[in-house]
């Protein structure tokens, strides 16, 4: 869903005007830049996001028929319109497999064939 369609969906639910919303939207979906996958979403589409957007956003809008709605409820929403819930970082990240890199191998220990000097000039 676009953060078009998501602004449309908070103006039947919170009133004003598409405007009021379309800055948390894109904020949400801006990994999408990144990674066009589904999986773009691991990253704001979870409790921290709506955490993340309190920060930036403050904790709530004054939307354009003057009424404050709370930046948590417009996120909530547009997680739920896109996952059906929200979920928690924890869960997210539970469902990636696990690589070495993951836990913090070092090129080193990966290419201990290799020396590091021929791994940096190989990646450049």
């Amino acid at each position: 869903m676009s953060p078009l369609v998501h602004s449309e969906l908070s103006v039947k639910s919170f009133g004003g005007k598409l405007e009021d919303y379309l800055e948390i939207h894109e904020f949400l979906d801006m990994t999408k830049t990144h990674y066009v996958g589904y999986q773009h979403r691991a990253i704001l589409h979870n409790t921290f996001g709506i955490y993340i957007c309190e920060r930036i956003f403050g904790p709530y809008i004054t939307n354009s028929d003057g009424n404050k709605v709370e930046t948590r409820y417009i996120v909530i929403n547009h997680i739920k319109e896109d996952l059906s819930f929200v979920p928690t970082v924890k869960e997210w990240v539970s469902n990636i497999p696990f690589k070495p890199w993951m836990n913090g191998e070092t090129i080193t220990q990966k290419h201990n064939s290799k020396n590091i000097e021929t791994l940096l000039n190989d990646e450049q």
